[in-house]
């Protein structure tokens, strides 16, 4: 409802101009709207949500106890990471339906035109919303099992997404060449950069941690590398470290 009373409302020197502002919550804007905050924000909650599935197990003493009933730590691991799929693909979808909603009403209350997106970039975006949370979750499994608890990885991890990788993109990079062609590798910046492309060519880019830094091919590639080098690390450092 605030952009609609924007659109009738403000002024055109305040911010964006009130059709543009209206114009970027309709329909059309589905995918870019629904991801926009996995990259910065949203991944900073999906690393605490890994890092607590991970880490709890160490400080309440389940994970001894559920290995002393036979089953390999490998197994327990899958479980998990299972666990934490299912959880981040309902969360990823449940984004789309809400996001759905809230942009139908704007579009009614507005008497805009309500043009959705098509079934084939629903389902890619839908894809590649759940390949950034799952190296945001993956990332916090890591932390979790690497420091045996919640708080140090957690946080840890808020610092890494919230300042590190920012300080790089928006302070190194433009100074320093080493830094501009570095930040391409980092999770977030190619998070950012598969949620731009994501929303098409057309879109507005305004939401921090958007922006297309490289192109969506590479950006999806160095996810899913980072997913599987998380998730190898993990499993590493629990078959081969005693869990007490």
């Amino acid at each position: 409802m605030y952009a609609i009373r924007s659109y009738y409302a403000a002024p055109p020197t305040r911010g964006s101009p009130p059709e543009a502002l209206l114009a970027s919550t309709l329909p059309d804007r589905l995918v870019e709207n629904t991801l926009s905050g996995l990259p910065l924000f949203g991944g900073a909650l999906l690393l605490t949500l890994g890092a607590l599935l991970a880490g709890s197990e160490y400080g309440w003493g389940t994970l001894k106890t559920l290995l002393a009933q036979g089953p390999r730590r490998l197994t327990v691991l899958a479980g998990q990471l299972l666990a934490l799929l299912v959880v981040l693909a309902a969360t990823v979808l449940l984004s789309f339906l809400l996001t759905a909603l809230v942009s139908w009403a704007i579009a009614a209350g507005a008497s805009a035109t309500v043009d959705w997106p098509g079934a084939g970039q629903l389902l890619r975006g839908f894809g590649g919303g759940l390949l950034i949370a799952a190296t945001w979750g993956a990332l916090g499994m890591l932390l979790g099992t690497a420091l045996r608890s919640t708080a140090l990885p957690i946080g840890l991890g808020l610092v890494w997404v919230l300042a590190i990788e920012n300080l790089v993109v928006n302070v190194a990079a433009p100074l320093l060449g080493a830094f501009d062609a570095a930040q391409a590798a980092l999770p977030g910046v190619n998070a950012g950069s598969l949620v731009a492309a994501l929303a098409g060519d057309h879109a507005e880019l305004r939401t921090p941690g958007v922006a297309a830094i490289v192109d969506g091919g590479q950006a999806a590639w160095v996810l899913a590398g980072f997913l599987v080098v998380f998730t190898a690390l993990t499993g590493l450092l629990l078959t081969r470290r005693d869990v007490t």
